[in-house]
């Protein structure tokens, strides 16, 4: 946790061997690594209380690049367990690409939509599968499709010769 003036930030401990910069904006604060990369960046809040940014998904961009701080990130902790266990019994490869998956499903989808769609993708396939993860998303935001009648699509079948026609 970085505090600055009013402001505290979470990002990876990891990090904390290293020259960090921290840049304050009208809207937000990121703090950067020696090299000028984000590491963490959060929404800036104004007013005497201090603005206290734990947004787990904040943390995945450094995570992806520090699979080592995965135990001891919000990240983790803000998992269900089902997923949480999954992710820590992978592999570092298998860490990494769940990681990944869940940071870029999470730029286009939001925190929330993530967790739930990779949860959809463990129960169906038993793993996080970024196309699995994408669709459930993606299924999410759209929601459910009705129809006024039952579709059967058993014709189709025997049209295209999936099926036997019997």
């Amino acid at each position: 946790m970085l505090r600055l003036l009013n402001i505290r930030c979470s990002f990876c401990s990891n990090s904390l061997d290293e020259t960090q910069v921290v840049g304050l904006w009208a809207t937000r604060v990121a703090v950067m690594d020696g090299d000028g990369a984000v590491v963490a960046e959060h929404a800036r809040a104004y007013g005497d209380a201090p603005t206290d940014t734990t947004d787990p998904a904040s943390q995945l961009p450094l995570l992806a690049n520090r699979l080592g701080a995965w135990r001891e990130s919000r990240v983790r902790a803000a998992l269900p367990d089902d997923l949480r266990d999954h992710i820590d019994a992978l592999d570092r490869r298998g860490l990494g690409e769940a990681v990944r998956c869940m940071r870029d499903q999470c730029a286009l989808s939001g925190w929330d939509a993530t967790v739930r769609a990779a949860s959809v993708s463990l129960r169906a396939s038993g793993r996080i599968d970024p196309s699995a993860v994408a669709l459930a998303a993606s299924r999410a935001e759209t929601g459910e499709v009705s129809y006024d009648e039952a579709v059967d699509l058993a014709e189709y079948d025997r049209l295209a010769g999936v099926v036997a026609d019997g």
